[in-house]
């Protein structure tokens, strides 16, 4: 083993895409939805850590944006997207919310579009590695 971890937004898509497998779809769009959150949580924390020298910043912004759609509207904010709002809201949150409030059940249409719109996010947060580079990193590593 390289010692390189598989980041837990990237597990938990694939957890996602696993669902659709066995036919559910639900768990597929709430996965899709955390994964997103995950990567979205992620990426705000660190990119205001380095932004402010009080490291409290980040924690607060954090802790006063719940849910998938008001994280993105802070990234949107702090560093634009390719995705637009109304992707996020209609494609997880609104699924996501449907799905864990009021148990709505979901079709295999929904989730694979989930699964699409987490996976071009998350991506766009933390692109995905080039081989070249996971060589580079792996033989650092090893020095």
């Amino acid at each position: 083993s390289s010692g390189i971890e598989t980041p837990a937004d990237r597990r938990m898509i694939a957890r996602a895409q696993r669902m659709i497998g066995i036919g559910d779809f639900r768990a597929s769009i709430i996965d899709s939805c955390s994964a997103a959150e995950m990567s979205l949580s992620h990426w705000i924390e660190e990119e205001f850590k380095s932004r402010y020298e009080d490291e409290k910043v980040a924690h607060q912004l954090l802790s006063r944006s719940n849910g998938i759609a008001n994280l993105f509207k802070l990234y949107f904010a702090a560093h634009g997207s390719k995705m637009t709002f109304q992707q996020i809201n209609e494609g997880l949150a609104g699924p996501r919310n449907r799905a864990v409030h009021e148990g709505a059940a979901s079709e295999e249409s929904d989730a694979q579009k989930a699964i699409s719109i987490a996976w071009a996010l998350i991506n766009e947060l933390a692109p995905v590695p080039q081989p070249a580079d996971l060589l580079e990193q792996t033989q650092r590593s090893a020095e």
